[in-house]
Formats: structure tokens, C-alpha cells, sequence
């Protein structure tokens, strides 16, 4: 026997777990471009929206330090 049964299960979670986050992180890595032009058109001052860009980029980051 290669493995148990909740091996098996285990890989199958795992494995929709990482479509799961390449499906989100493509959607984010798409979206994150035009996040300063949509700012721009709400009318954010420069400031503002290099803010916006330093938020988003630094995010991730912080975010990496709960979650490993």
C-alpha cells in the first residue's frame, strides 16, 4: 500500500488548496496595475496614490508573517 487513506485525502486538499491560491493570485497580480489608474480617476492626489501603491505592495508582507 503507497499510502493511506487520508494521505490521499490530504494531497487532494493540498493540491485544490494551491489552484485555490494561484487562481487568487493571479487575479490580484491582474487587478494590482490598474488599482493607482482607478485612484487616479476618482481624482487621489499623487500622495494618495503612492500610498496606495506602497499599501499594496507592502501587504503581502505583513500579511506573511501570521501565515509563515
Amino acid at each position: 500500500m503507497t499510502g493511506s487513506r487520508f494521505e490521499r485525502s490530504g494531497e487532494r486538499v493540498l493540491k485544490a488548496l494551491y489552484r485555490r491560491v494561484l487562481l487568487s493570485s493571479f487575479g490580484s497580480g491582474f487587478v494590482s496595475p490598474f488599482i493607482s489608474i482607478y485612484a487616479a480617476q476618482l481624482g487621489a492626489t499623487p500622495t494618495e496614490l503612492g500610498f496606495v501603491q506602497a499599501v499594496n505592495s507592502v501587504s503581502p508582507s505583513i500579511a506573511q508573517i501570521p501565515w509563515g
